[in-house]
């Protein structure tokens, strides 16, 4: 690290703008004046993301199952994930978890969901079956978008467009 970027914000002001960068070390800045048109400090409640035991990766974003919560990172910001609204919480403990193209399968304790959408903050939650599955990674099928795992009631396919097939 080189500089140190300086964020301002209007009096009484809540969105902070980038003002200017200074050497580390530098002890003293003067601000005369502020602007609301240079770039916003759109990182500034950001964290590192929590740790989990179930990875997955899908449209730039690294998806994380913890205990019963999935988190997500930001767009190509694989170390910034926002603890107000990067996640949702689960009915129980999640089991199985991976990323197909158009969406996110998640399987709890209790049940199997497709999380579908673009937009993880915006998508929806759908729940595709009432069984579960050992704690395990998913297989990703070969010539295919598809995944698969091995539930309580056999071989499961989870299609890149939400469909749920078992296969025995």
């Amino acid at each position: 690290v080189t500089a140190i970027n300086i964020y301002v914000s209007q009096a009484n002001g809540k969105t902070a703008y980038w003002h200017g960068s200074v050497a580390v070390g530098t002890t003293t800045y003067a601000i005369l004046a502020t602007t609301s048109t240079a770039r916003e400090a759109k990182n500034r409640f950001m964290t590192a993301p929590p740790a989990g035991n179930l990875l997955s990766s899908r449209n730039g974003r690294i998806y994380i199952a913890s205990g019963n919560a999935l988190h997500w990172t930001e767009p190509l910001g694989y170390g910034l994930y926002d603890p107000m609204k990067n996640y949702v919480l689960l009915d129980s403990n999640i089991m199985v978890m991976g990323c197909v193209t158009d969406g996110v399968w998640v399987v709890t304790q209790e049940y199997v969901y497709f999380l579908s959408g673009a937009n993880p903050n915006e998508a929806s939650l759908d729940p595709k079956a009432d069984y579960s599955a050992p704690m395990q990674q998913v297989v990703h099928l070969p010539d295919s978008n598809d995944i698969a795992w091995l539930s309580h009631r056999g071989w499961v396919i989870g299609t890149t467009n939400g469909q749920l097939k078992n296969i025995g």
